[in-house]
């Protein structure tokens, strides 16, 4: 009993600060995604002004009437600006690789790759952005030039000036997403050369996996993310994934000639079934 009281209390993870929060950084997308971004080394940066949420998408430009050939120069503008997004550590034991709706939505329904960057190895350009995004409940509609701002020159250096309201905030459903984010103007790539530190799967035995296993060698770890635990409060465990097969080919190999033990359970079930007072529970197991 003391064991299972140590195992549940132990799950709490201590909450991240400053650059702890970002030392590991996790990108979720699809194998062919990622072979892409294996041979390259480099990851592509996205429109900014195109996002999945609505309140991004769709910011207002807004000045008085005689300055609207500024929204023009704004628009402009904020079309440079490149993102790529990123998941942080939830806290010192939730890694970022352990988001079940981010492998949903990002991990090609968890059929796809998560890798885990060492920030520190990243090859930033010098006029990159980049940051934690905050999550609030309410975000203002669009953006306002104030009078003042009336040549091109200003229009630049306003978005500079409020890069971080403008490109770092979202709405509080987007919370769970734990996003960070690297931006630049009129860059396409960043170089990931030597940056990767791990690659995570949900299934230890695909194909993919094992195409992963041969091309990447000892270059980094190749990780598998287990949700089955033992203990529902516990996160998330990761194992190598040649280790977890290798467990797994055993316990088979083992058995092969058994009958499994759910035949047994349903033939057992059956055998039983209609006595509605006999104990169900198998012995020698």
């Amino acid at each position: 009993m003391e064991g299972n009281n140590t195992m549940k209390l132990s799950h709490h993870g201590k909450k991240l600060t400053g650059r702890d929060r970002y030392r590991k950084l996790y990108h979720y997308t699809s194998f062919d995604t990622f072979l892409k971004i294996f041979y390259g080394k480099r990851l592509k940066f996205g429109e900014a002004v195109n996002m999945n949420d609505i309140m991004e998408a769709n910011k207002r430009l807004m000045a008085n009437l005689n300055h609207c050939p500024l929204l023009f120069a704004l628009h402009d503008t904020l079309a440079k600006y490149k993102q790529i997004s990123f998941t942080m550590d939830y806290d010192s034991l939730l890694k970022g690789c352990m988001s079940n709706s981010m492998w949903y939505h990002y991990g090609d329904k968890r059929n796809g790759v998560c890798l885990e960057f060492d920030f520190n190895r990243f090859d930033l350009p010098t006029n990159a952005i980049y940051g934690p995004v905050s999550y609030k409940y309410l975000l203002k509609a669009g953006i306002i030039l104030p009078n003042e701002v009336q040549t091109i020159n200003n229009v630049e250096k306003y978005v500079r000036d409020n890069l971080k309201k403008i490109f770092f905030e979202k709405t509080i459903e987007w919370k769970c997403e734990n996003e960070f984010r690297i931006m630049c103007p009129n860059e396409s790539f960043l170089n990931i050369d030597g940056a990767i530190s791990a690659i995570y799967f949900t299934d230890c035995e695909s194909e993919h996996v094992k195409v992963a296993e041969r091309i990447i060698g000892d270059d980094f770890p190749i990780r598998y993310i287990d949700y089955m635990t033992e203990c529902d409060e516990i996160p998330p465990i990761d194992n190598g994934t040649l280790s977890m097969r290798t467990k797994i080919e055993n316990i088979r190999k083992k058995h092969e000639n058994d009958k499994t033990l759910m035949q047994q359970a349903f033939e057992f079930y059956e055998a039983n079934k209609h006595d509605k007072n006999k104990s169900l529970v198998m012995t020698g197991f």
